[in-house]
């Protein structure tokens, strides 16, 4: 799921399940260049990669909700802040084989280029099982 919207929600019980991972890594649910996102109340597993994806995104929130990937599975973040302003993540329960939020700047050429920084991120009350990685990771990598 890629999404461009403005506002856009996910919420109410659902559950989105990608099906674990493979050889090509998607993410399960992208957020490009939006505003106003909202996730409640979802349950999100078996993400291939990362699992959620802020990307240039601001006014963000995710909340209440379950990620739930196995924790020996490669590169499955549980959430992506990347490029992003105005962030809330609270109250989830983040269960994954890497970071289970990690914040992001860009990377590479796009990084360069547009050098937007993620900033004014607030996580707090979250339950995080990374084994394998950090609970919260913050990189540049340009």
């Amino acid at each position: 799921l890629c999404c461009v919207f403005t506002p856009v929600a996910l919420c109410c019980r659902g559950v989105i399940d990608g099906g674990g991972f493979k050889s090509f890594k998607p993410r399960l649910v992208q957020f490009q260049r939006s505003q106003n996102v909202r996730i409640d109340d979802v349950t999100l597993r078996n993400s291939g990669m990362w699992t959620v994806h802020f990307y240039f995104c601001v006014d963000v929130s995710l909340t209440n909700s379950k990620i739930l990937n196995p924790i020996m599975a490669p590169e499955t973040d549980g959430v992506d802040v990347d490029s992003s302003a105005n962030v809330y993540i609270a109250g989830n329960h983040i269960e994954c084989g890497d970071d289970g939020v990690a914040l992001k700047s860009g990377s590479d050429w796009c990084g360069r280029q547009w050098a937007t920084p993620t900033a004014n991120v607030t996580i707090e009350r979250n339950f995080f099982n990374c084994e394998s990685s950090s609970s919260v990771l913050a990189s540049a990598q340009v």
